[in-house]
């Protein structure tokens, strides 16, 4: 008994679709920009948010 399945040949998978600019200097300058933003803008809103804390605990009524 054999299984008409295993006889028909198997396609090949169609190769991937990528971006064009995926792999491009100017993709990673961009991300590096971005990271690069948001870790200042994140290390700002930090040190904003420890300078309150000083600033209400300076002015605590004691």
């Amino acid at each position: 008994m054999t299984d008409d399945a295993d006889d028909k040949p198997v396609p090949a998978p169609a190769p991937a679709v990528s971006r064009s600019d995926a792999g491009s200097e100017e993709w990673k300058e961009r991300g590096v920009f971005w990271r690069a933003f948001f870790y200042i803008v994140g290390t700002h809103f930090l040190l904003a948010f420890m300078a309150l804390l000083f600033y209400v605990g300076d002015h605590a009524n004691k």
